[in-house]
């Protein structure tokens, strides 16, 4: 199979500065058996170390190997964002914790999963980890912190999907089904940016680095969603591509854009489609003497305040409309009727012919008599 470059060191330590690394420091919290998903997919036990704002790079998160050694681990000054989010689309509900890293430690995104334990294992004390006691106890470690950080959660005010057929009915969302080239995943619209989760590589956006969002490639069923952000340290902007997006959830993603005064830059000179046959015959305007172009120019100045998706869609009333226009119903009877009269004249002919063969055979056996 195809291995991935890897970015990092496969090793996950090297580099690496902090007390986390040390393997003998002992632990503040410590859970076996935790399912993590990046940067390896493995079982390990998850550790994280107390922090102490007299020597900051004291105390981080960390999971250890069957061996005791240290796999991997992210000390708390290195982290840029936590979230706690929940696993789309699966039977039983379970929770992803998402660490991102500063860009300047050089280290990788730290993702493991947490099911949510059942009423019964609750009460019977069987629950070994609970997503909100995580929780409180990463954010324990983390107020200390300066400025302070927390572990975020989604926020269904911030956004929240709409009821549709594409999805589980009645199940709460904060994110909406995205591909970003080759990779489906989840883009999560979270009250501190965009997260594309949960496959490699994450990508996480903050809204102070969004320069402008845009809707592209909008047909009836599906849109794509173009991001342009700065990135510390470049000067142009990148942009990243989510597509093949469900048109159901368009109305809350823009009400997410409005609502954080993001740029819609979906009408913008560079990404509208180009006109074919902008140089018509000479003579063959418009009625007030304007040229083809000059009037398709007009129409598309008109158009300016319309969003990609609301200009796709007038297009295509308008072309539901032109067909309803140009549908004649007396044509389609027009066409029976002429079908019908060429085959009764066909019929009269041939039926006429077979009577003369008749009558002619009947004066033959006349003649045959006299």
């Amino acid at each position: 199979s195809k291995k991935r470059k890897l970015d990092f060191d496969t090793t996950h330590t090297n580099g690496a500065s902090g007390s986390w690394l040390d393997a003998s420091a002992s632990p503040a919290v410590s859970i076996q058996d935790v399912g993590f998903q990046m940067p390896q997919r493995k079982k390990l036990k998850l550790e994280w170390l107390g922090f102490s704002s007299s020597a900051p790079n004291t105390g981080g998160i960390r999971a250890v190997g069957n061996s005791g050694d240290v796999e991997f681990g992210l000390s708390w000054q290195d982290v840029d964002q936590m979230f706690c989010l929940p696993v789309p689309e699966k039977a039983k509900p379970s929770w992803n914790f998402v660490v991102m890293p500063v860009s300047s430690s050089n280290r990788e995104p730290i993702l493991w999963n947490t099911p949510e334990p059942s009423k019964k294992d609750i009460e019977a004390g069987t629950a070994t980890i609970q997503p909100q006691t995580t929780i409180d106890s990463i954010n324990q470690q983390l107020a200390g912190m300066n400025p302070p950080k927390r572990v975020h959660l989604p926020d269904y005010e911030e956004f929240c999907g709409q009821d549709n057929k594409s999805y589980k009915k009645g199940e709460k969302r904060a994110w909406v089904r995205a591909w970003r080239g080759t990779k489906d995943g989840y883009l999560f619209f979270l009250p501190q940016g965009i997260l594309f989760a949960f496959k490699k590589p994450l990508l996480f956006i903050p809204l102070e680095n969004i320069e402008s969002i845009s809707y592209t490639s909008v047909v009836q069923i599906t849109f794509n969603l173009v991001v342009s952000f700065v990135v510390l340290g470049n000067e142009d902007p990148e942009e990243v591509e989510f597509g093949m997006i469900d048109q159901n959830d368009h109305t809350p993603i823009d009400a997410y854009v409005q609502k954080h005064s993001l740029q819609d830059t979906s009408m913008a000179a560079e990404r509208r489609a180009k006109r074919l046959n902008i140089n018509p015959p000479e003579g063959k305007g418009t009625e007030n003497g304007d040229s083809t172009e000059n009037a398709q120019g007009a129409a598309d100045d008109g158009a300016d305040d319309e969003t990609e998706l609301q200009r796709a869609e007038r297009l295509l009333q308008d072309a539901e409309d032109d067909e309803e226009e140009d549908y004649d119903p007396d044509a389609e009877g027009d066409s029976d009727d002429s079908e019908g009269s060429e085959g009764s004249e066909g019929e009269d002919a041939h039926g006429g012919g077979s009577d003369i063969e008749e009558v002619d055979s009947e004066d033959a056996e006349d003649d045959d008599e006299d």
